[in-house]
């Protein structure tokens, strides 16, 4: 009888270690950007509610700052399964889904609300998505973006005309490489958490990116002169890796997919604001001496624009019916 009462507590014992083995589930997400920036806080904000909407069933960790490597070195560990998720730009996926190029045509779009109605609402944008499970090995939860990108140079600059020659960093894509040498100028792809030293030591003599990161890393403390561009749209997808998915119960997973998409929306959202404040932090800049405000006209870029399309954008996708989709979601 005694055998029989102790059999019957281990047996409770190890049911318990198991169960327990389920409140254990840690998911790893990373990110690229600092830790004041709207990409990391949303990310945090996201997996604290994660947490506890699955009453504590999924605990998480947020390494921001590329704290694990690159955006290519993470989404490598995304596909293996080592990191669970990330908020992945589109430029680096585009490496792995060549029509993605497309979402960074240049002039796509001409505001940070026309870029965020068009990644939740187009068709495209869905379509491009979706490919992701069967080219990647990872599921795309939802779009996020950081603002359309604009131009920050270290010295005085009237139009894009002056770019050429110089050496402008921009984020790692063909697209991105392409547009820039149409320009004329000396384009340096490096990562983000690169860009402040490389700026600040004269590596590079100008900035694409958009006005939140200017902001955040104090971008303007080396900088004459601004051009608002609008040359591109900037999107991010939240992806999961397809094995952390597999070993997530399916109530779990629902959550997962419920929360990611609000999480991407959270990022738009959190975009439009930032950007906005950013744009007022250079205008009162401006006012005050510390820096030169240039609007470029989207004129002084449409040959440009018509350039790309005919040269790297006809060889990816259909850019003409791109854009008309696009154009339906204008301000």
């Amino acid at each position: 009888m005694k055998t029989t009462t102790f059999a019957a507590a281990m047996a409770a014992g190890l049911a318990l270690l198991t169960a327990g083995s389920a409140w254990a589930e840690t998911l790893r997400i990373g990110v690229v950007t600092p830790p004041q920036q709207a990409w990391t806080l949303q990310t945090i904000r996201f997996a604290d509610g994660l947490t506890e909407a699955t009453q504590g069933r999924i605990e998480t960790e947020v390494f921001h700052s590329g704290q694990l490597g690159t955006e290519a070195d993470m989404l490598r560990q995304v596909q293996s399964g080592t990191l669970d998720m990330m908020l992945i730009t589109v430029s680096e996926l585009a490496n792995r889904v060549p029509e993605m190029n497309l979402l960074l045509a240049p002039g796509l779009v001409a505001s940070n609300e026309q870029a965020g109605r068009f990644l939740t609402e187009g068709e495209t944008p869905r379509a491009l998505m979706a490919l992701l499970d069967s080219r990647v090995g990872v599921h795309g939860l939802g779009y996020g973006m950081a603002g359309v990108t604009q131009v920050m140079t270290s010295f005085d600059a009237q139009s894009p005309a002056d770019l050429q020659g110089r050496r402008v960093r921009i984020t790692p894509s063909p697209a991105i490489l392409a547009f820039n040498q149409l320009i004329g100028s000396a384009p340096t792809p490096l990562p983000l958490p690169a860009i402040y030293d490389a700026f600040a030591n004269g590596q590079v003599d100008a900035l694409e990116t958009n006005l939140d990161i200017f902001r955040v890393l104090n971008i303007a403390d080396h900088a004459r002169t601004l051009l608002p561009s609008n040359q591109g749209m900037f999107p991010a997808v939240v992806i999961v890796s397809a094995r952390t998915l597999q070993r997530l119960s399916a109530e779990d997973r629902a959550l997962l997919e419920e929360h990611g998409a609000a999480y991407a929306r959270g990022v738009i959202d959190a975009t439009l604001e930032v950007e906005e404040i950013s744009r007022a932090h250079f205008q009162r800049l401006a006012a005050d001496g510390a820096l030169t405000i240039v609007e470029v006209a989207p004129a002084d870029y449409a040959d440009l624009q018509a350039a790309w399309d005919e040269s790297f954008g006809q060889g990816v996708g259909d850019i003409a019916a791109l854009r008309a989709e696009a154009a339906g979601f204008a301000d």
